[in-house]
């Protein structure tokens, strides 16, 4: 039998993909789910890391503290404050899900960014988000 400790964690990361994913699709794509950019209204700090910039991680996509290896005109746009999401890359199998930038420091040619986990309300200002998903226990058959 799971913990309620466990069961606690994974609804955590539930909510947290949950988030993350509805993110991705309303800054990367609104306008091409049809709906209208009057609708969903994205914050003027969120910024979307490209796929480039996202090849260029060097620590785990989970990690507080993420380093690149060098720079790029995604990251150099970046300031303290700004909500970072990231699509799925050879780098970030799963995305990066939205968190705050704390910190950026230069290492030599090396950028490090130190961050905390934000909301889905840090990302967007406005919008509604429809989501219709069947979910299935695992292990569980189709009939019990």
């Amino acid at each position: 039998m799971e913990s309620s400790e466990d069961q606690g964690k994974r609804t955590r990361k539930l909510k947290n993909s949950i988030c993350f994913w509805a993110a991705i699709l309303f800054v990367s794509g609104a306008a091409s789910l049809g709906h209208s950019a009057d609708e969903v209204r994205i914050q003027k700090t969120t910024k979307v890391l490209d796929e480039k910039t996202l090849e260029k991680l060097k620590t785990l996509p989970e990690s507080r503290v993420l380093v690149f290896e060098s720079a790029t005109p995604s990251l150099e746009s970046l300031s303290p404050g700004d909500v970072i999401v990231g699509g799925v890359s050879q780098r970030t199998p799963d995305g990066l899900s939205p968190r705050r930038v704390v910190a950026i420091q230069r290492e030599g040619d090396r950028i490090v960014i130190t961050t905390e986990p934000a909301t889905l309300e840090d990302v967007i200002g406005e919008g509604e988000i429809n989501l219709e998903q069947k979910l299935k226990a695992p292990g569980r058959s189709k009939k019990q």
